[in-house]
Protein backbone atom coordinates (compact mmCIF):
# COMPACT_ATOMS: atom_id res chain seq x y z
CA UNK A 1 0.00 0.00 0.00
CA UNK A 2 2.81 2.46 0.78
CA UNK A 3 4.35 1.77 -2.58
CA UNK A 4 1.28 2.90 -4.50
CA UNK A 5 1.71 6.28 -6.26
CA UNK A 6 -0.31 8.97 -4.46
CA UNK A 7 -0.11 11.50 -7.28
CA UNK A 8 -1.34 10.17 -10.55
CA UNK A 9 -0.94 12.24 -13.72
CA UNK A 10 -4.45 13.75 -13.47
CA UNK A 11 -3.79 14.93 -9.91
CA UNK A 12 -0.40 16.37 -10.92
CA UNK A 13 -2.02 18.24 -13.79
CA UNK A 14 -4.64 19.65 -11.41
CA UNK A 15 -1.92 20.79 -8.98
CA UNK A 16 0.04 22.42 -11.84
CA UNK A 17 -3.11 24.25 -12.97
CA UNK A 18 -3.84 25.48 -9.44
CA UNK A 19 -0.22 26.55 -8.95
CA UNK A 20 -0.29 28.46 -12.25
CA UNK A 21 -3.58 30.14 -11.25
CA UNK A 22 -2.16 31.11 -7.85
CA UNK A 23 0.97 32.50 -9.52
CA UNK A 24 -1.17 34.56 -11.90
CA UNK A 25 -3.14 35.97 -8.96
CA UNK A 26 0.09 36.91 -7.14
CA UNK A 27 1.44 38.60 -10.27
CA UNK A 28 -1.82 40.48 -10.78
CA UNK A 29 -1.83 41.60 -7.13
CA UNK A 30 1.77 42.81 -7.48
CA UNK A 31 0.90 44.70 -10.68
CA UNK A 32 -2.13 46.27 -8.97
CA UNK A 33 -0.06 47.24 -5.95
CA UNK A 34 2.61 48.79 -8.20
CA UNK A 35 -0.05 50.70 -10.16
CA UNK A 36 -1.65 52.01 -6.96
CA UNK A 37 1.72 53.16 -5.63
CA UNK A 38 2.53 54.89 -8.94
CA UNK A 39 -0.85 56.66 -8.93
CA UNK A 40 -0.36 57.74 -5.32
CA UNK A 41 3.08 59.14 -6.17
CA UNK A 42 1.58 61.08 -9.10
CA UNK A 43 -1.15 62.48 -6.87
CA UNK A 44 1.41 63.47 -4.22
CA UNK A 45 3.58 65.15 -6.86
CA UNK A 46 0.58 67.10 -8.12
CA UNK A 47 -0.28 68.15 -4.59
CA UNK A 48 3.29 69.39 -4.05
CA UNK A 49 3.15 71.26 -7.37
CA UNK A 50 -0.08 72.99 -6.30
CA UNK A 51 1.51 74.04 -3.04
CA UNK A 52 4.57 75.29 -4.91
CA UNK A 53 2.36 77.34 -7.18
CA UNK A 54 1.56 79.50 -4.20
CA UNK A 55 -1.25 81.96 -4.81
CA UNK A 56 -4.17 82.26 -4.95
CA UNK A 57 -5.28 82.30 -1.41
CA UNK A 58 -7.02 85.61 -0.95
CA UNK A 59 -10.06 85.05 1.24
CA UNK A 60 -13.30 86.53 -0.01
CA UNK A 61 -13.60 88.74 3.07
CA UNK A 62 -10.26 90.43 2.25
CA UNK A 63 -11.32 91.61 -1.20
CA UNK A 64 -13.27 94.68 0.01
CA UNK A 65 -10.25 95.78 2.04
CA UNK A 66 -8.03 95.40 -1.01
CA UNK A 67 -10.51 97.49 -3.01
CA UNK A 68 -10.26 100.22 -0.37
CA UNK A 69 -6.49 100.19 -0.63
CA UNK A 70 -6.47 100.32 -4.42
CA UNK A 71 -9.27 102.76 -5.20
CA UNK A 72 -7.18 104.31 -7.99
CA UNK A 73 -6.86 101.03 -9.90
CA UNK A 74 -10.29 99.38 -9.99
CA UNK A 75 -9.85 97.89 -13.48
CA UNK A 76 -6.46 96.35 -12.73
CA UNK A 77 -7.80 95.01 -9.46
CA UNK A 78 -10.89 93.57 -11.15
CA UNK A 79 -8.71 91.78 -13.68
CA UNK A 80 -6.34 90.26 -11.12
CA UNK A 81 -9.22 89.24 -8.83
CA UNK A 82 -11.07 87.65 -11.74
CA UNK A 83 -8.00 85.60 -12.69
CA UNK A 84 -7.39 84.84 -9.01
CA UNK A 85 -10.89 83.42 -8.69
CA UNK A 86 -10.56 81.38 -11.90
CA UNK A 87 -7.29 79.90 -10.70
CA UNK A 88 -8.70 79.21 -7.24
CA UNK A 89 -11.67 77.36 -8.78
CA UNK A 90 -9.37 75.29 -11.00
CA UNK A 91 -7.17 74.42 -8.02
CA UNK A 92 -10.20 73.45 -5.98
CA UNK A 93 -11.30 71.12 -8.79
CA UNK A 94 -7.87 69.44 -8.85
CA UNK A 95 -7.88 69.07 -5.07
CA UNK A 96 -11.36 67.50 -5.15
CA UNK A 97 -10.26 64.92 -7.71
CA UNK A 98 -7.11 64.24 -5.68
CA UNK A 99 -9.28 63.50 -2.64
CA UNK A 100 -11.55 61.21 -4.67
CA UNK A 101 -8.55 59.43 -6.17
CA UNK A 102 -6.97 58.88 -2.76
CA UNK A 103 -10.19 57.40 -1.42
CA UNK A 104 -10.52 55.16 -4.45
CA UNK A 105 -6.92 53.97 -4.34
CA UNK A 106 -7.07 53.27 -0.62
CA UNK A 107 -10.24 51.19 -0.97
CA UNK A 108 -9.89 49.39 -4.28
CA UNK A 109 -7.82 46.43 -3.06
CA UNK A 110 -10.40 45.55 -0.43
CA UNK A 111 -13.21 45.86 -2.98
CA UNK A 112 -11.39 43.53 -5.37
CA UNK A 113 -11.68 40.75 -2.79
CA UNK A 114 -15.13 40.30 -4.32
CA UNK A 115 -14.74 39.59 -8.06
CA UNK A 116 -18.16 41.02 -8.87
CA UNK A 117 -16.79 44.47 -7.93
CA UNK A 118 -14.19 44.39 -10.71
CA UNK A 119 -16.31 45.99 -13.49
CA UNK A 120 -17.36 48.83 -11.18
CA UNK A 121 -13.77 49.40 -10.08
CA UNK A 122 -12.53 49.46 -13.67
CA UNK A 123 -15.20 52.02 -14.58
CA UNK A 124 -14.42 54.14 -11.52
CA UNK A 125 -10.70 53.92 -12.23
CA UNK A 126 -11.26 55.17 -15.76
CA UNK A 127 -13.53 57.95 -14.53
CA UNK A 128 -11.06 59.15 -11.90
CA UNK A 129 -8.16 59.04 -14.35
CA UNK A 130 -10.13 61.09 -16.89
CA UNK A 131 -11.33 63.57 -14.25
CA UNK A 132 -7.80 63.95 -12.87
CA UNK A 133 -6.30 64.52 -16.33
CA UNK A 134 -9.09 66.95 -17.20
CA UNK A 135 -8.67 68.91 -13.98
CA UNK A 136 -4.91 69.18 -14.46
CA UNK A 137 -5.39 70.27 -18.07
CA UNK A 138 -8.02 72.79 -17.01
CA UNK A 139 -5.58 74.26 -14.49
CA UNK A 140 -3.09 75.31 -17.16
CA UNK A 141 -4.94 78.22 -18.78
CA UNK A 142 -6.06 79.88 -15.51
CA UNK A 143 -2.51 79.57 -14.17
CA UNK A 144 -1.05 81.22 -17.27
CA UNK A 145 -3.66 83.99 -17.22
CA UNK A 146 -3.17 84.62 -13.51
CA UNK A 147 0.61 84.81 -13.83
CA UNK A 148 0.34 87.18 -16.78
CA UNK A 149 -2.18 89.37 -14.99
CA UNK A 150 -0.09 89.28 -11.81
CA UNK A 151 2.89 90.57 -13.78
CA UNK A 152 0.81 93.44 -15.14
CA UNK A 153 -0.75 94.13 -11.75
CA UNK A 154 2.56 93.98 -9.94
CA UNK A 155 4.14 96.44 -12.40
CA UNK A 156 1.21 98.81 -11.81
CA UNK A 157 1.12 98.30 -8.06
CA UNK A 158 4.47 96.94 -6.83
CA UNK A 159 4.37 95.44 -3.35
CA UNK A 160 7.83 96.75 -2.42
Amino acid sequence: MCEAPTLDEARRAELRRRLAAATAVLEANKALSDAIEAAQRAIAATHIALISLGAPGLPEEQKPRLRQLLVDAPDALDRILSEHDSLAAARTAVEAVQTDADKFLNGCVALLAEPENAPTLVAESTSIRERFSGAIEALSAPTDRYLAEWGAFNSFCPLE
